[in-house]
């Protein structure tokens, strides 16, 4: 087990309660040997880095010798919160200690209700980090890369209107499948128990490497989800009729699609690292949040 001495946190600061809850674990975590890696006067934050804004954490994380950095980030918000700091965190290889202050929670190891009854089994070394894949994906257009990027949990193509498309999927450079519906959606494991389980994909448990293809309201009666192996390259080529479409990565940023654009997905070479108490599993977590039997 590592041995985790130095720490950083991250808040959402639009969340009012995150002051209070970090100034809680910075203090309980400090008087436990804990040292803490503090933004700044410059980045105008005392306790921890603005979720909304990592670009300074990234900036002195780059200009740390490798001693110096955290060996871990304590995250102080909800699930987009933690799902942004684990793509920024990944480049690092600096594992992530979620503690949910919004509503589902999936990638959170602490809840509100039991954040002291977890931070002791934390001290006491009552933990594992689990490392997950990420997504990386391009959009090629007239042979040039136009964006790329990592998604912890999807990439998602659809259009910019209520209107189908038309997209032809290759694995590996076969053609395996063509949709016409309102899009598709690209899930990493961790990506399974989000919006592509809304669309009927399938639960993965989060650390396998797989690629999951989801399709959104098809039009066919034969389409269903794929799932691909993790070393595999997912191709998508995309149509779109009078309109055109897009692709989200996280739904949290992307670019406009146009008709002939190729969209490649495969496996980052970076990995998340996400903390978690011993006694939590993947399953304990789906019957609480999903509120199956």
């Amino acid at each position: 087990m590592e041995k985790l001495k130095s720490a950083v946190c991250i808040l959402n600061y639009k969340k009012a309660e995150s002051v209070s809850y970090a100034k809680r674990v910075i203090e309980y975590l400090s008087t436990n040997n804990i040292d803490f890696v503090f933004p700044g006067a410059e980045v105008g934050y005392e306790l921890g880095y603005s979720a909304q804004n990592l670009v300074s954490l990234i900036e002195d994380l780059q200009n740390m010798k490798e001693n110096e950095k955290p060996d871990f980030a304590v995250i102080f918000g909800g699930d987009g919160t933690i799902i942004h700091s684990a793509r920024v965190l990944s480049q690092f290889d600096i594992p992530l200690f979620g503690i949910n202050l919004g509503q589902m929670g999936f990638l959170s190891a602490i809840e509100r209700y039991n954040l002291q009854e977890k931070l002791e089994q934390f001290v006491a070394g009552n933990y594992i980090i689990e490392d997950r894949m990420l997504l990386y994906a391009e959009v090629i257009r007239d042979g040039k890369v136009i964006i790329s990027g990592t998604a912890q949990n999807d990439v998602v193509i659809n259009n910019e209107i209520s209107r189908t498309i038309e997209a032809n999927l290759s694995i590996d450079g076969h053609h395996a499948m063509s949709y016409v519906g309102d899009g598709l959606i690209l899930a990493s494991p961790t990506g399974s128990t989000a919006y592509s389980l809304s669309a009927g994909g399938p639960i993965m448990v989060p650390n396998a490497e797989n690629i999951i293809v989801t399709p959104i309201s098809a039009h066919n009666l034969y389409a269903r989800p794929i799932i691909t192996d993790g070393n595999s390259q997912v191709s998508v080529s995309v149509g779109f009729k009078n309109s055109f479409g897009k692709i989200t990565f996280d739904g949290q940023y992307g670019c406009r699609l146009e008709p002939k654009d190729l969209v490649n997905i495969t496996k980052s070479r970076d990995v998340s690292r996400f903390i978690w108490i011993e006694e939590s599993t993947f399953l304990d977590n789906l019957h609480k949040k999903l509120g199956s039997n």
